[in-house]
C-alpha cells in the first residue's frame, strides 16, 4: 500500500507540474552563470543510453537532445523529490533507476532549488531546451512513470 502511495504521489507531484509548462519563466539566464552548462559531461553519456526517461523523453518530444533530455528528466524528478516526504523519496527512487545520476545532470547543483515549475524552466534554459518543448517534458515523464508504476495516470 504504501508503494503504491509513493508512486500515485511522485505522479501527483508531475501532475501539479502540467498546468504551470506555459508560464514564462525569468529566474536565471546562460550570461549570469556563464559556462554551467558544459557540467553536462562524463556519466551522463551512460545515463543516456540507458534510462527509459531519458529514452521516452528523445522518442516523444521532437528537437530534444538526449543532454537536453536528461538534464530536463532531471530536473523534474529535483521536482518530484524535492515535494516528496522521505519514505516517498525513497520509493521513487526505487522506482526510477539511475536517478542519481539523471539528477547529477542539473547544472550547477541547482536540483535543490527546483521548488517549483517556474525553476524547472530556469534549468531547462539553462541546458538551451527551447521554452516550447518544456511544456513536452512533464506529460512525457508522468506518462513514463505512470507505466512503470503501473499507474492509469499521474
Amino acid at each position: 500500500m504504501r508503494k503504491h502511495f509513493a508512486k500515485t504521489s511522485a505522479c501527483a507531484v508531475l501532475a501539479m507540474a502540467l498546468p504551470f509548462t506555459s508560464l514564462p519563466s525569468y529566474a536565471f539566464s546562460l550570461d549570469d552563470l556563464g559556462g554551467i552548462v558544459k557540467e553536462v559531461t562524463g556519466d551522463n553519456e551512460q545515463a543516456q543510453a540507458t534510462s527509459p526517461l531519458v529514452s521516452a523523453l528523445t522518442d516523444q518530444v521532437k528537437g530534444l537532445s538526449g543532454e537536453q533530455a536528461l538534464g530536463g528528466a532531471g530536473a523534474l524528478l529535483a521536482l518530484a523529490q524535492n515535494n516528496l516526504g522521505g519514505e516517498q523519496q525513497n520509493e521513487l527512487g526505487k522506482l526510477i533507476p539511475g536517478m542519481d545520476n539523471l539528477m547529477s545532470a542539473i547544472p550547477g547543483g541547482l536540483g535543490d532549488t527546483i521548488k517549483n515549475m517556474d525553476t524547472v524552466k530556469s534549468v531547462c534554459n539553462m541546458i538551451g531546451i527551447d521554452p516550447a518543448l518544456v511544456a513536452q517534458l512533464a506529460p512525457v515523464a508522468c506518462s513514463s512513470l505512470a507505466s512503470k508504476a503501473r499507474v492509469k495516470a499521474c
